[in-house]
């Protein structure tokens, strides 16, 4: 049977590698503790936060009817905030979504954790590079040792991870991943002793520091504590993603303050994210980064005009390319 790595147990991965399972052995390599990539959750003390990507859309049948399952399990569920538009020194404006945004219950990673039941995942494993060997398999270099051999290696990194693990044969075919530079964001985790006084749940902020405020507690199935998840912009975080964190927060509550006013409850917990690769490029059309020849292949939001539903397209467009080369290979 075609053994298959993936790399990186994200949506775009749990997707290629539920796809794939049956029709090849498959093995998913993620050098985090846990699956979900940007659908991260992370809890400090009794406070959790989605740190990362904070809800998505459903735009594609196909999307929709991946995740009836997951609906009717109570991991799917809609998001209702209330949502403002803030700016320094004006009035709050009210904004209305013009489509259902969802999110995963109790945390964002539990729609991924779902996805990873039953496939042969190695966590907390770095793939640091990719050897050739003579009859063509690649071998994976993690750590000191390698893996055994591999038919082919799917890699659903950030672009600019992909590019730099892929060989030069590869990336020489597929301009998309030197040319993808993906967005930062730095988020800043706020355990607030008390209730704020704030009229809404969730808020695009216009500041050249905060983007986005999301009130956890308004969530489905999340605890009643007061947590509290800030975005920065992009052009803010890549001028301080190697700031120390302390001044990081300072200029991010700062900035609040300059939104919310001058007065915040205590803050019990504090705690500073990167997202290095926040926000891909966008494009004119979803990419197939696949090499038969090479038996290397990519995928991620990224390749499909980012977002979550993005990185589930990517992945089940890869995988139906390589089931056809798998069955046509027989």
């Amino acid at each position: 049977m075609t053994r298959i790595a993936i790399i990186g147990a994200g949506v775009a991965g749990l997707t290629l590698a539920r796809r794939l399972q049956g029709s090849a052995e498959v093995v998913v390599f993620e050098k985090s503790r846990g699956v979900g990539g940007r659908m991260a959750t992370r809890r400090v003390d009794s406070f959790d936060f989605d740190h990362g990507a904070q809800f998505f859309t459903v735009r594609s049948e196909a999307f929709r009817e991946f995740l009836k399952p997951y609906q009717a399990r109570g991991l799917v569920q809609q998001w209702q905030p209330r949502l403002l538009s803030l700016a320094p020194d004006e009035k709050p404006g009210e904004c209305a979504w013009s489509e259902p945004h969802h999110v995963a219950v109790p945390g964002m990673t539990a729609l991924c954790k779902a996805m990873a039941s039953g496939l042969d995942l190695r966590l907390e494993t770095r793939v640091e590079a990719l050897h050739r060997q003579p009859d063509d398999r690649w071998r994976l270099a993690i750590g000191a040792d390698r893996s055994t051999a591999f038919d082919w290696v799917i890699c659903t990194a950030p672009a600019p991870q992909t590019y730099a693990l892929l060989p030069p044969e590869f990336v020489q075919q597929h301009p998309l991943l030197g040319d993808n530079t993906m967005a930062p964001c730095i988020a800043l985790l706020l355990g607030l002793q008390s209730t704020p006084d704030w009229h809404f749940d969730a808020a695009r902020i216009q500041h050249d520091v905060l983007a986005w405020l999301s009130c956890e507690a308004s969530r489905p199935g999340r605890a009643e504590c007061q947590a509290v998840t800030l975005h920065s912009t992009a052009t803010w975080a890549a001028a301080h993603l190697d700031d120390p964190d302390d001044v990081v927060a300072a200029s991010m509550l700062a900035a609040l303050r300059d939104i919310t006013g001058p007065s915040l409850p205590p803050i019990a917990v504090q705690q500073v994210k990167r997202w290095r690769y926040a926000k891909a490029d966008a494009l004119e059309s979803p990419q197939l980064l696949l090499d038969p020849d090479l038996q290397l292949a990519a995928a991620g939001d990224w390749a499909h005009n980012g977002r979550v539903e993005g990185a589930f397209l990517s992945g089940q467009r890869l995988a139906d390319a390589l089931l056809t080369h798998i069955q046509k290979s027989a």
